[in-house]
């Protein structure tokens, strides 16, 4: 008999122990995911199962009185450490702690805690075990009534909490809510059952404890509790469109993605090493040579045709900052490019219209009438010298004479406008410099430039200063044509966020308002089109015998503040 109990002795220990290690593998794998909320207490209470069925296996094994006594007393203790962790994971998890009153959890842990004390001073007291004396055995202590129902009573507001969160979810996170309640219920009852000796000799706990490591792996991996989220992203990560590769840091691929794999240059697979597929792609060795994380675009050949990717790398460290690797997202951007392509080149076309346009009004603003007049006078000039009137085909003759030199001085001047367009390569100061050099050589004006701000030619766009360019030009010329000036200059300043450009002569005036509703003359519509199109404003301020100013004020995109206040002047004598 004796026999056949040390076998079945040793039979549940040996259980036991195997449960224990379901459970703690079960802490284990939870425990990659302790960011998630309630993955920690989840962790601790399949710490506290193990050490209340360990408590459970050393008692059944009979080694003494007070070493019975201890494990009797340390498996109250844990079990009412497993109602306090119950409690704080079913409130972390379905999110209550958010909502309940601030009393409850600190009256709960209270709770505990006293209960706890009481269990580790009864060797003493003997207030919830009383031992054997000449009085009569063995019985439960007055507080044990107290401490139970109080245990049974916090389970069960927990058990309340889950099912409540339960109600409130629907779908997947419904079922994970039931796969976690089906744990806690298994637990008590296994402790139930054993308190009612149920199972007769044998202890139901290791039981009810391996069913509630069975109910948790099924959460774990029917229900995905916990690893839903990283489930999710390994999901997105295999088909997403970009390419997505993780190197080490000793130089080998770790992971990639199926886009990843279509878009390299080289067969390449993960545990291959960075440098086979670099070989047939040097921009890639580049990327793997940037510290920090940055953003560059790289083109290689894919299936026999040149791709432009947005290449990303960026460092891959580890929580406390030991490096792991480095992370490259390749964005397919071909299509994006060739879409661009596409716009600048329809955009230049509407431009070159534009400008004919333009060209077109002024030409016929000048040397469109210039044939007729040449038909005209020398027509008049052939009768005067038929009627012998010799004096007046002279004086015809020589205006006819200055007015072909004043065309001629119009075409030379629209040619080197049409060069000085170009200012992208030479920057906006360069070219209005060459303009007004070119006017102080033609037509012996005394000409200067004033710089009265910091300048950097990033402060305007391209098209910005293209515009003004022409702006300067239209009035540089029309200064020429009608203005009878002996000096003019420009200025530019800065004022906040706007910059201002001025011209400026002492030629001869004239009346705006008059000038605007004159037809055939196209120069100042044409000047405030051009300072629409690049968001400026224009105004023309002149008086008749008191010369001409002309302000563009311009709106500074770019955020370039330094040395703003820095003045320099320039003069062209």
């Amino acid at each position: 008999m004796s026999s056949s109990f040390d076998n079945s002795a040793l039979a549940q220990l040996c259980f036991t122990v195997c449960v224990i290690a379901a459970l703690e593998g079960i802490a284990v794998y939870t425990w990659q995911f302790r960011a998630e909320r309630g993955a920690r207490w989840h962790v601790a209470a399949q710490t506290c199962k193990c050490l209340w069925l360990a408590a459970i296996a050393l008692g059944s094994l009979g080694l003494g009185g007070v070493l019975d006594a201890s494990c009797e007393r340390a498996t109250w203790f844990l079990a009412m450490g497993s109602v306090y962790i119950w409690f704080r994971f079913f409130l972390e998890i379905s999110g209550y702690d958010r909502r309940a009153p601030r009393w409850l959890e600190p009256s709960v842990r209270a709770g505990v805690l006293i209960s706890g004390l009481l269990y580790l001073s009864d060797p003493w007291l003997h207030l919830i075990l009383v031992p054997a004396n000449a009085a009569g055995p063995a019985h439960f202590g007055r507080l044990c009534y107290l401490t139970y129902p109080f245990g049974y009573a916090v389970n069960t507001f927990a058990v309340g909490i889950n099912v409540r969160w339960a109600l409130r979810c629907r779908g997947l996170r419904r079922r994970q809510a039931a796969a976690f309640l089906v744990p806690n219920l298994m637990i008590w009852a296994g402790q139930f059952l054993a308190a009612i000796h149920w199972f007769g000799s044998y202890d139901p706990h290791a039981l009810f404890f391996l069913l509630s490591g069975v109910a948790t792996a099924w959460a774990f991996f029917r229900w995905r509790a916990y690893s839903v989220l990283p489930l999710a992203q390994e999901a997105m990560l295999r088909n997403m469109i970009d390419g997505l590769m993780v190197v080490d840091e000793d130089g080998y691929i770790v992971r990639m993605n199926y886009a990843m794999q279509s878009i390299l240059p080289a067969p390449a697979k993960e545990g291959l090493s960075f440098d086979s597929i670099v070989s047939l792609c040097p921009e890639l060795a580049q990327l793997r040579s940037i510290s920090g994380s940055q953003v560059r675009e790289a083109q290689w050949k894919v299936a026999g045709k040149m791709h432009v990717f947005q290449a990303q790398t960026t460092p891959l460290c580890a929580t406390t900052g030991f490096p792991l690797g480095q992370v490259f997202c390749f964005k397919d951007i071909t299509q994006e490019k060739e879409q661009q392509a596409r716009i600048i080149a329809q955009e230049k076309a509407i431009a070159v219209l534009e400008e004919r346009d333009r060209l077109g009004r002024a030409l016929h603003d000048g040397h469109g009438q210039l044939w007729s007049y040449l038909s005209m006078q020398t027509y008049t000039i052939e009768k005067k010298m038929e009627q012998g009137n010799n004096g007046r085909a002279l004086e015809l003759m020589r205006q006819l004479q200055k007015v072909v030199l004043e065309k001629h001085v119009g075409v030379r001047e629209m040619i080197n406008a049409l060069y000085a367009d170009n200012t992208a390569s030479r920057g906006l100061l360069i070219a209005i410099e060459e303009q007004l050099l070119w006017y102080k050589e033609n037509c012996g004006w005394q000409i200067s430039l004033e710089l009265l701000c910091f300048w950097q030619e990033e402060l305007l766009a391209q098209q910005t200063k293209t515009q003004l360019m022409r702006i300067v030009q239209e009035s540089l010329s029309n200064i020429r044509k009608y203005a009878q000036a002996e000096r003019a200059s420009v200025t530019i300043h800065r004022q906040g966020d706007w910059l201002s450009l001025i011209v400026k002569d002492d030629g001869c005036g004239f009346d705006v308002d008059c000038a605007c509703k004159m037809s055939g003359h196209h120069g100042l519509r044409m000047m405030r089109e051009r300072a629409n199109e690049i968001g400026a404003k224009l105004r023309v301020e002149s008086k008749t015998g008191k010369g001409t100013r002309i302000v563009i004020a311009v709106p500074i995109t770019d955020a370039i503040s330094a040395a703003a206040n820095a003045v320099a002047v320039e003069t062209i004598s």
